[in-house]
């Protein structure tokens, strides 16, 4: 991950939970989760220097915006808050991270799931005020687990090897989250870790950077060719924007 410490462009960033975009230590230093290593890690790709600027998920839901939110339904309400925060924070560029989810025992076809990512995706770019080339959803189809089992290499590089990998494209994974045994991605990635030939010396958040760190853009790319490829995209449009100087203030 690139040093943060390194003046770059600035970027806000919020997300859900210490799992996907991060939390703070003690001692108020901000510990990144794998989507800051995506971030990074895609701006180095393209030889970019940013600095990242988290936006804690309590501080985007405390932020007051009065009735300009009451045509507003869904993840459109939070993605709001953060854009108008990051606003009145002086950030002109920002990424809303959010799991796209959806309630257990629905339909699960591939034009479903999809379906249902493009509806997620469509919220919160309408929480974003559609300012597309300045603030963008990142946003996983379905969930974080999704993204970081896209990458077996990586996965080996962690565990030394797998006896076993799912053989379902990893944005198709789905089911029952109560069910260890299911195709849930969260129970799949429990599955795939618990019978690594080298165990991991670390979880949960710390897991899921290490696995960041080790994956592959390409491959996310190529396997996560509904959510990682869009997301990809709308990122690179931000990176080369030529309004974005080294503050990210226009």
């Amino acid at each position: 991950m690139q040093d943060e410490n390194v003046i770059g462009k600035e970027i806000a960033v919020t997300g859900e939970g210490p799992t996907d975009y991060g939390t703070k230590e003690f001692g108020g230093e901000w510990l990144w989760g794998p989507v800051g290593v995506y971030l990074y890690k895609v701006a180095e790709k393209l030889n970019k220097s940013i600095n990242l600027i988290p936006i804690e998920r309590k501080d985007v839901e405390s932020f007051h915006l009065g009735r300009s939110i009451s045509s507003l339904s869904g993840k459109a309400i939070p993605a709001r808050r953060f854009y108008a925060k990051a606003k009145a924070d002086g950030y002109s560029y920002g990424i809303y991270y959010s799991d796209t989810d959806k309630k257990v025992g629905t339909r699960n076809t591939k034009l479903d799931a999809e379906r249902c990512w493009k509806e997620k995706y469509n919220e919160v770019a309408e929480g974003l005020n559609n300012d597309l080339k300045h603030f963008i959803p990142m946003i996983p189809l379905r969930m974080i687990e999704s993204w970081i089992l896209a990458d077996k290499p990586a996965l080996e590089e962690v565990g030394d090897s797998l006896n076993f990998y799912p053989d379902r494209e990893p944005e198709m994974l789905w089911g029952d989250e109560h069910n260890p045994d299911s195709n849930y991605p969260k129970c799949v990635l429990t599955r795939v870790v618990n019978k690594m030939k080298k165990k991991p010396k670390v979880s949960g958040m710390s897991l899921y950077v290490e696995i960041a760190e080790n994956q592959n853009v390409e491959i996310l790319i190529e396997r996560c060719p509904v959510s990682f490829e869009k997301f990809y995209e709308d990122y690179t449009g931000i990176l080369n924007s030529e309004d974005m100087d080294e503050s990210g203030i226009k």
